[in-house]
């Protein structure tokens, strides 16, 4: 559903089938990512893992053929997407767990054998935040990895606290644009900085 400036529903789009994420830019691209389902059934997403809409609702990148082009692996699942501006869109998924940004829909960089990030990541100064993948919501810290974005990407364990120093304690979930980074549990919503 498309809303107006004053919250009334405008128009309808159809994005596709089992969209894992959805980010929107202020110059109306829609990037969509798609778990396994969304990539190995029938729809927009079969086959692609992450589809670039106009603001109409028409497909103006597709996932596949970029990978084809640069010999990237196919997406099987996308795990977590950081659409960082208008152009700049930056992806972690299964096949092998690449981190790849794209720039414009060029190719700017790429780590193929990354990591899990699942859900969501955060890119600070030459590095990504994340949760630890598959960690159980229940776990009483909440678990976030720093990776280094190197050749050789070093990674470290580092511990989520609030403005009084306290641990932030789970369960939790992680969203993420850019540079910013949100944990929120069941009682606060935080804002991640880098110190």
């Amino acid at each position: 559903m498309v809303y107006d400036r004053e919250g009334k529903p405008e128009n309808t789009l159809d994005l596709g089938d089992a969209s894992e994420d959805v980010q929107t830019t202020p110059g109306g691209k829609i990037w969509v990512s798609y778990f396994d389902e969304g990539v190995y059934r029938s729809g927009i997403g079969q086959g692609q893992g992450v589809v670039c809409f106009d603001s109409l609702g028409r497909p103006i990148f597709k996932y596949f053929d970029f990978a084809e082009q640069h010999q990237l692996p196919f997406i099987d699942d996308c795990y977590a997407m950081n659409v960082v501006s208008e152009d700049e869109v930056w992806l972690s998924y299964y096949s092998a767990f690449p981190l790849v940004s794209i720039r414009a829909f060029e190719l700017q960089q790429v780590w193929k054998e990354f990591g899990c990030m699942k859900d969501a990541f955060g890119i600070f100064q030459g590095a990504v935040v994340f949760p630890k993948c598959y960690t159980r919501v229940h776990e009483e810290g909440a678990q976030l990895l720093r990776r280094t974005l190197s050749e050789t990407p070093q990674t470290e364990l580092i511990e989520a606290i609030d403005d009084s120093g306290r641990t932030i304690v789970g369960p939790f979930t992680a969203a993420a644009r850019g540079p910013h980074f949100y944990l929120w549990t069941e009682s606060a919503l935080y804002e991640m900085v880098s110190t």
